[in-house]
């Protein structure tokens, strides 16, 4: 499904991206935790590499 995506696809959406939880804080009802990206090279635009997530979002 990935090589389908392009601007006219409907955004967002679902999709799984390797990851590794590198800082976790928990929070009143879910944990937040810090994951990086950087193992596959994979970047936001701004180069960002590091993102904040609940990890009831993350599937192992």
């Amino acid at each position: 499904m990935p090589e389908d995506l392009g601007p006219g696809s409907a955004y967002p959406l679902e999709v799984g991206v390797a990851c590794v939880v590198i800082k976790a804080v928990t929070a009143e009802e879910d944990e937040v935790v810090t994951v990086s990206l950087s193992v596959h090279g994979v970047t936001a635009l701004s180069g960002e590499d590091e993102f904040s997530v609940r990890r009831s979002q993350l599937v192992p």
